[in-house]
């Protein structure tokens, strides 16, 4: 919540003709740490939290020192898609999860890149 003018900002100046006529109303949603494949993946065990504007009385994120708060952003090039994925309102995957044909092995970066196209160019109707 602390964070949420620098971070909306971000996101309207990354995906200008998406998000900059949103602005002021862009919902922000929150992944465990370290999750970025299992979030690729639509590991079902990653449950997306949203996050509000304002902070209240009990919320957690009142509980969060400022030392603790980072963000890294992100920069795409020119007609890069970008990552995105699609949840529920309860924050888990609309799609069903990736299954690996190969157990314990990781992917390859050039299968990384199949699997990040292939998520890109899905379209998903409006949940």
């Amino acid at each position: 919540a602390r964070q949420w003018p620098m971070l909306e900002e971000h996101a309207a100046r990354l995906r200008p003709q998406e998000l900059f006529p949103k602005w002021g109303s862009l919902q922000l949603w929150l992944a465990p740490g370290d999750s970025e494949l299992d979030v690729a993946y639509n590991r079902p065990n990653i449950k997306f939290v949203q996050m509000f504007r304002d902070v209240g009385d009990g919320d957690i994120v009142a509980e969060i020192r400022n030392v603790e708060i980072g963000f890294q952003g992100e920069v795409y090039e020119s007609g890069e898609e970008g990552f995105r994925t699609w949840r529920t309102e309860d924050g888990i995957p609309v799609k069903p999860e990736i299954q690996s044909s190969v157990e314990n092995r990781q992917p390859t970066e050039a299968e990384l890149d199949n699997i990040m196209e292939m998520l890109n160019s899905q379209v998903v109707p409006d949940v």
